[in-house]
Formats: C-alpha cells, structure tokens, sequence
C-alpha cells in the first residue's frame, strides 16, 4: 500500500516539474523593461547618456516657408543649433535652445545647401550631429511658346512648363481694350485654369483685342495649389485684322495688311511681346481671383 502511495506521489511531482519548468524558463529569458531614456542629463548627479542626435525635416531644402528641422528631446541637456550656407553666411532661424528650429527665409539667391548643426551638452560632454541639405532649384516661370495659325482663321497656342515641378496656366482675353499687359485685368477665360505641364490651346481669336497667357509654378508642393509659394508670368499679344499677331500696343497701321490667312502651321512673330518680370509673392488681388 505504501510503495503504491509513493509512486502515485512521485508521478504527481513529474507532472507538476513539467509544467512548471517551461513557466520558470520563460520568467528567466523574459527581458527586464528599461524605464532609461536613452538621452538625458542629470548635473546634479553628474549622470548621463548622450546620444547623436538625429535631425529630421525637408531634404531637399524648399525656400517656402515654414522650414523646420527637429530632433527627439534630450531631458536636462542643453540644445545648440548653427546653420550657415554654402558661402559662409549664418542663416538665421527662430528656436535656439529647443528641439525645433523655424528657417528665417529668404536664403541668400545663389546659395546651393546649408549645413545645420545640432550639439546636445551635459556639463562638459557633449555629442553633436551635422546634416547638409541642399536646396532645391527656384523654378523661373517665364516660359517658351509659340502661336501658330491654323489656316482656317484660327490659331493655335503653345506653351511649355517646368519639368520636375507643378505647372497651371491660364488663357484669357484683356478687358477693356487697350489695358496695359503690366496690369492684372482679364476678361472672358479661354483656357480655364490647369494644372498641367505644357499648355495648348486653339481656336479663334478676336482681332484687335489682346490676351494673355499665364503662367505660374510651384516651388515646393508636390501638386499644384494656389498658394504663396510659387512664381508667375506672363505674356500678352494683340491680333491684328490682317490675321498676324503683334506686340501689345504695336499700332496696325505698322503692319502690311493682308486678307488671306497665313498658311498653316506658320509661325506668326512675337518680337518685343510683353513678358512680365517674375512674381513670387501675389497681391491680395491676385490671390481673391485665383480662387474664382
């Protein structure tokens, strides 16, 4: 009876250091939690873990603001940013002392990339990071183009967008007559605002009357906006009754007259036309229209 009471013990032991040594196996590899910041700075103690900060934020750099570069907080250190550009000139930028930095635009015209600096000090130890970015080509967004006659009477527009950058045009007719290409005033719209690359347009064109083509580019978004960042420009022409395009203003009485349209896909000349210089901050006025 004894011996049977013993083993029926011993089994009941097996069964139990079974199950429990996969549990005590699993208790010992279990990873301890870690509650240390891996950066901070204690002076009081003269404790501290200093890591290389990483900087994050726009690469490359677009002249549009907010430009803000930041790195992960490190508790009770102190922060030192620097940024200067390729020719040596301090950018200056709002933030010092903190884990975010705004860019003070605009950089100098023909810088290329800055460099920012970042130094994270706790007493006399310290590690720092430096990141190059460099900046991204301003677009020009005076365009080629051309305006061809159809043979029909018409006329066909063309005009070509910055590649690598969001495009829009805008095709409409001056009203009233004889306003001056320099000032923002426009009539019937003939080519609603699009946002493609190349622009072509055809169609009749009334004579005497002068139109304009514009032109506007983003600098950093992505897509086309209607936004503060970007560049426009414009040019404007004048047909004539005898079926040639003119400069803005050119009296018609300067030009031979001519009955029969101009054979088609004959380029029409577009000396002295009216180029505006390049826009990169829109009038209130330009803007209320834009969002017609």
């Amino acid at each position: 009876m004894r011996t049977n009471h013993f083993w029926k013990q011993a089994i009941m032991a097996c069964v139990l250091l079974f199950i429990l040594l996969p549990v005590a196996a699993n208790a010992q590899t279990k990873p301890v939690q870690n509650n240390v910041p891996p950066c901070f700075c204690c002076e009081s103690i003269n404790a501290y873990q200093l890591t290389p900060p990483v900087i994050t934020g726009p690469d490359p750099l677009c002249a549009c603001p907010p430009v803000i570069y930041s790195i992960v907080p490190c508790p009770g250190a102190s922060i030192t940013w620097t940024v200067v550009d390729n020719l040596g000139n301090a950018v200056t930028f709002t933030g010092q002392s903190t884990a975010s930095i705004t860019l003070t635009l605009p950089l100098a015209a023909t810088a290329t990339s800055v460099t920012i600096t970042v130094k994270i000090s706790c007493k006399d130890k310290f590690v720092q990071t430096q990141k190059i970015v460099k900046i991204k080509p301003k677009p020009n967004p005076c365009f080629p183009y051309s305006i061809t006659n159809d043979g029909n009477g018409g006329f066909v527009i063309n005009a070509t967008g910055n590649v690598g950058y969001p495009n829009a045009w805008r095709i409409t007719q001056i009203v009233p007559d004889n306003t001056p290409c320099s000032a923002w005033a426009y009539g019937p719209v003939l080519f609603p605002d699009q946002a493609i690359q190349n622009a072509t347009w055809s169609g009749a064109l009334l004579p005497g009357k002068t139109y304009r083509i514009i032109h506007w580019v983003e600098n950093c978004s992505p897509t086309y906006i209607a936004s503060d960042c970007r560049g426009c420009c414009w040019v404007c022409f004048t047909i004539t009754p005898s079926a040639l395009v003119a400069p803005s203003g050119t009296p018609t009485g300067n030009l031979k007259s001519k009955t029969a349209f101009p054979k088609k896909g004959t380029k029409v000349d577009l000396m002295n036309v009216s180029v505006s210089p390049q826009i990169d901050v829109l009038t209130d006025e330009m803007k209320k229209e834009l969002k017609k």
